[in-house]
């Protein structure tokens, strides 16, 4: 039997669900070389919070799998140090709450580079949707470097322009493999990776652009599964921010036996200029082009083999109206607005402008 303590073995971390901890944890039989885990030998309960008490408690509705080859050292979400809400080892998991805008994590390779080590993160969301979900570890929008002073760099509206694109690391399946998805990224020397996003704001006076696109050869839940690839997808089409562009998904009517879903998509613009310029946008694109687009963000999402054999069969017209100072969000009536226009909202009949959040209730 040998004993294994943090930081003194390579199949440490793969095993025992500890970063940065002292304790030690039993081994039986011999330890994996490196980049191959051992057989599990450390109990993890899977109904660990995860970081959900950390966090954010009830409202830890991202969940991210993530990985450093040899070592995460610590791992922050707005500034908090979350290293010891990390669950599992190889990979570890972390929720937060989707409301979060920083995700920094440290970490070493023990050869000190990119050719054995790197970091790998894919995340999801619990509704499927929100700048969160799909997000994984990747050379674009990231920031990396191999040296910090102090802890600034784990802060919002820290000044990462002096960082570098962070290169992909020799061990690629880290990412493919074992966290689902996305890029092993790397420095050479100790790893040091943030990643700041963005979250859509509502519009005052949006104008909202909305339509329908086909699509056959998906199942349902395999749509609502890659929700931000269709959102990406929506928005390299009409030449927009992602953060502009919402989608539902339903099921096709079917004809044949093809399966298929319908992706409604709503695009909030400031003006009626941008509206139109959307609209012409989406007009102009034909299935062929819509499949280019979903393909893109299926690649840059690393989910790739989730769309083989999708294909477009109708790019619906696009119709605009004007917004109303607020973005309806589907399933919560009147939830978070206090000024709104006359109408149903669920069960209830509300008169705009003069109904507050005790009326919803």
């Amino acid at each position: 039997m040998a004993a294994l303590t943090t930081g003194a073995n390579v199949g440490k971390k793969k095993n025992c669900a500890s970063v940065g901890g002292e304790w030690e944890c039993d081994v039986f039989g011999p330890v994996a070389v490196k980049g191959f885990p051992p057989p599990e030998v450390c109990d993890h309960d899977e109904d660990e919070d995860c970081g959900s008490d950390a966090t954010s408690g009830s409202d830890a509705d991202v969940t991210c799998s993530l990985v450093i080859n040899d070592e995460i050292t610590a791992v922050y979400v707005d500034g908090q140090d979350v290293t010891g809400s990390l669950c599992g080892g190889w990979p570890a998991t972390l929720r937060f709450s989707s409301s979060a805008s920083l995700f920094a994590i440290s970490g070493y390779d023990n050869e000190g580079g990119c050719q054995y080590g790197g970091f790998a993160m894919r995340c999801t969301t619990a509704d499927g949707t929100g700048p969160w979900h799909g997000l994984t570890a990747d050379t674009q929008n990231w920031r990396a470097t191999n040296w910090v002073s102090g802890s600034s760099w784990t802060q919002l509206g820290f000044d990462d322009s002096a960082w570098q694109t962070p290169s992909v690391g020799g061990e690629p399946e880290y990412g493919t493999d074992l966290v689902g998805g996305g890029d092993t990224i790397c420095v050479e020397g100790d790893f040091y990776f943030r990643r700041e996003v963005d979250h859509p704001t509502p519009l005052e006076s949006p104008f909202l652009v909305t339509g329908d696109l086909t699509f056959e050869g998906m199942t349902y839940e395999a749509a609502q599964d890659n929700t931000d690839v269709f959102v990406a997808a929506v928005a390299d089409l009409c030449g927009v921010a992602a953060s502009a562009v919402t989608v539902e998904i339903s099921e096709a009517r079917r004809r044949r036996l093809a399966e298929g879903i319908v992706v409604t998509y709503t695009v909030g613009v400031a003006t009626a200029n941008e509206a139109q310029t959307v609209t012409s946008a989406i007009s102009s694109s034909s299935t062929a082009d819509v499949d280019a687009a979903i393909s893109k963000a299926a690649t840059d999402a690393g989910v790739e083999g989730d769309f083989d054999g999708v294909t477009t069969t109708n790019v619906g017209t696009p119709t605009t109206c004007e917004g109303s100072g607020y973005v309806a969000v589907s399933g919560r009536g009147c939830w978070s607005y206090i000024h709104m226009d006359d109408g149903w909202y669920g069960d209830r009949w509300l008169s705009g402008g003069s109904t507050s959040l005790e009326d919803c209730a």
